[in-house]
């Protein structure tokens, strides 16, 4: 359900802004929502990590709750944004997009068991934050901002670094 949340505020963003969103700057803002993604991941998790787990109903508990509601539901907000610009920017190869979609999405759940006999659940996240590090490299390589390709790729190898570290 927070994926889902996140999803639908990221393309209701997409949908209501269609401006700040514009095709001329699409590249660039696949970049840029791959990277946040991968940011907002790593800190989502280490703030839900950081948060006491409390059994009693107190003002602190549910603003606790709320926090790590909208911290962990924040990477799925620029995923959606993703998705949203990749579907309806490319309205001719929308069925293969979609397919690669449905592929990625099933890959990404086989190989998810095998990474958790490799690691811990909070270095997986870590792991998928990189993999979405490696897609704002792949989105940045036509775009017209090589920062953000550099900067993509610099996250990407502090967050391999810090996934085999903590692992």
């Amino acid at each position: 359900s927070v994926s889902m949340f996140g999803m639908t505020v990221g393309s209701l963003l997409v949908y209501l802004f269609p401006s700040f969103f514009a095709l001329d700057q699409l590249q660039n803002q696949l970049t840029l929502a791959s990277i946040l993604f991968a940011a907002s991941m790593l800190v989502g998790i280490l703030t839900h990590l950081s948060m006491p787990i409390v059994i009693e109903w107190s003002a602190v508990v549910l603003y606790s709750m709320v926090v790590t509601y909208v911290m962990i539901s924040l990477p799925f907000i620029f995923s959606g944004i993703c998705v949203s610009l990749v579907l309806t920017r490319f309205p001719r190869q929308v069925s293969k997009l979609y397919a690669a979609d449905l592929i990625g999405a099933a890959t990404g759940c086989v190989l998810l068991v095998y990474l958790l006999g490799l690691t811990d659940g909070p270095s997986a996240v870590v792991v998928v934050a990189f993999l979405a590090c490696v897609a704002a490299v792949c989105f940045g390589m036509s775009g017209t901002s090589s920062g953000l390709q550099y900067l993509a790729a610099g996250l990407g190898l502090l967050l391999a670094v810090f996934a085999y570290g903590n692992t």
